[in-house]
């Protein structure tokens, strides 16, 4: 183990070397952050309107992850419903996965957001399948029962069954066996694999770096405004939020009191998705009546939705909440 003397010399040396007046960053970091902060702010004055809906929409959301948290500590998680703790840190996932694209947003880095934007498909996705008893959450995850001491063999096992359900679910939701049109199952193709070229060696990010560099052969380390990423990042933010939306209801338990103005809250987001999709579909983007098929045929869920555990056919009772917690770990 190293002495504190050692460390500190350590970064003695870092500091001397690539820092200046004792601190490091302030030469061309500094310039990579000044542009986040510029760029950055640029895009949130710009879309206001994204902002102030995705903050609408996110507060609710936060407030029903609370309140749902709060109703559990006080009466207990409910024992018949063992996968629901799993199914409530999903939520609480979506939420951060969420709220960490928007940071990324608010810094400048749009298409970098974009790509997290492909794991809140991927988390979305698991849930709606729940949601519509596609599968049980034993299945979604890849358990095949296992509770207690997951051998590496196990692991290997699971992985594969996480890969074939995943498969299966995509299939059922927007691919050949989602009862969605011809024309709406190949403009989804083309937006799953959009998502996957970003998340696969940020190719948006190169190609559009490239094309900036061609109007401006002076390179800039820090982010840049781009019309065509930001647009990118926000229909999608758009899509992807509203799915929440239509979601959250199935995160309440059954047993969750009635809450009148939870219920108006839900709907006014709903109206305001609604309204922003309504102005993206006059553009005569062909994802849009793509995507409004697949919401409305897999996402019917509304503020009278409440969490029912999807069990498989002629299973026995899954075991205690204690053993799906420890299967998620």
């Amino acid at each position: 183990m190293s002495t504190p003397q050692e460390i500190k010399a350590w970064q003695d040396r870092l500091i001397t070397t690539f820092g200046a007046n004792g601190a490091v960053g302030v030469r061309f970091l500094a310039d990579a952050r000044a542009a986040e902060r510029v760029t950055g702010a640029a895009f949130v004055h710009k879309f206001h309107g994204h902002r102030v809906l995705t903050d609408s929409f996110l507060e609710f959301f936060g407030g029903t992850l609370r309140a749902q948290s709060t109703f559990n500590n006080k009466k207990g998680w409910p024992q018949d419903q063992p996968y629901y703790m799993t199914a409530l840190m999903m939520y609480l996932t979506v939420f951060r996965t969420i709220r960490s694209a928007e940071l990324l947003s608010e810094r400048g880095y749009v298409l970098r957001a974009y790509a997290i934007q492909r794991s809140v498909k991927d988390q979305l996705w698991i849930l709606c399948a729940a949601a519509n008893e596609i599968a049980t959450f034993d299945e979604l995850f890849g358990w095949g029962g296992r509770v207690e001491d997951v051998s590496t063999n196990d692991q290997d096992e699971i992985f594969k069954a996480q890969l074939n359900t995943e498969n299966m679910v995509r299939r059922k939701i927007i691919g050949s066996e989602s009862g969605l049109s011809k024309e709406s199952e190949a403009q989804l193709l083309i937006w799953e694999r959009m998502f996957n070229k970003e998340v696969h060696r940020a190719q948006f990010s190169l190609f559009r770096a490239s094309a900036q560099l061609l109007e401006n052969p002076d390179l800039q380390l820090g982010p840049v405004t781009d019309d065509l990423s930001d647009a990118m990042y926000l229909n999608r933010s758009m899509e992807l939020n509203w799915v929440t939306l239509r979601l959250l209801p199935f995160m309440r338990r059954a047993d969750t009191p009635k809450d009148g103005q939870w219920s108006a809250n839900w709907q006014i987001l709903e109206e305001s998705f609604r309204f922003m999709f309504d102005g993206f579909n006059g553009l005569g983007k062909a994802i849009a009546p793509a995507f409004l098929e697949m919401l409305e045929s897999k996402c019917k869920f509304d503020s009278s939705t409440y969490f029912k555990e999807p069990r498989a056919k002629d299973a026995p009772a899954v075991k205690a909440e204690s053993s799906a917690l420890k299967k998620s770990q």
